[in-house]
């Protein structure tokens, strides 16, 4: 009752699955975007080469033959090896959206340069929201070792609390693209939940 009576975004019928392991969520979330149905919001601090995202790469690239709207945002610092002109552009020619946050050539003689985005968001149809510390890389999934055992933490949301995940990954876009046309929401919209549907399976 507090939370509401500040404003806060608190949400009824949603249901929440905790992951202890990167290995596990990655691959919920990739069973998860091969049943999209109208799009795929991912926003990452850290995408880098290897199999994680060449896996997520062929799926992305499959949806969007489907005819989902795919976006991708990632941070231009968390993605510096591994961003360049051949990969913008080999994104582009699968038809995948793609916004680049505080891009570091442009805020490298700036105070702005370590104003970095850790969001870590995937976002299925609105229905489903993926978030935690597992960014897209193969150590968060412990396909290789950098620092010993890689141990980090996430949720999957699925019901009504995912539409404020959309909408910060919107508002994100928005802000990355300065554009002024305006981003039409409920298009976005999800389908709406009832408790009924959560009752076999328990419910927030």
């Amino acid at each position: 009752r507090y939370l509401r009576k500040k404003g806060f975004p608190i949400y009824n019928n949603t249901q929440v699955t905790y992951y202890e392991i990167g290995e596990d969520i990655i691959q919920a979330m990739m069973e998860d975007m091969k049943n999209a149905k109208k799009f795929i919001f991912l926003e990452y601090f850290i995408v880098s080469d290897g199999r994680v995202w060449k896996e997520i790469l062929e799926i992305l690239t499959q949806k969007v033959k489907e005819g989902v709207e795919v976006k991708l945002l990632f941070d231009d610092f968390g993605t510096l090896i591994i961003n360049n002109h051949a990969f913008r552009k080999d994104l582009e020619s699968r038809g995948i959206e793609l916004r680049i946050f505080n891009p570091i050539h442009r805020n490298v003689a700036r105070l702005s340069f370590n104003y970095r985005n850790h969001q870590k968001i995937t976002v299925i149809d609105g229905n489903i929201g993926y978030t935690g510390g597992i960014n897209l890389a193969d150590e968060y999934a412990n396909y290789i070792v950098r620092f010993g055992h890689w141990k980090d933490t996430a949720v999957m949301l699925k019901g009504e609390a995912v539409w404020n995940m959309t909408a910060m990954f919107l508002h994100m876009w928005a802000v990355v693209s300065r554009s002024n046309e305006s981003i039409d929401y409920e298009a976005y919209f999800p389908h709406r939940y009832h408790e009924e549907e959560f009752e076999s399976d328990g419910f927030i």
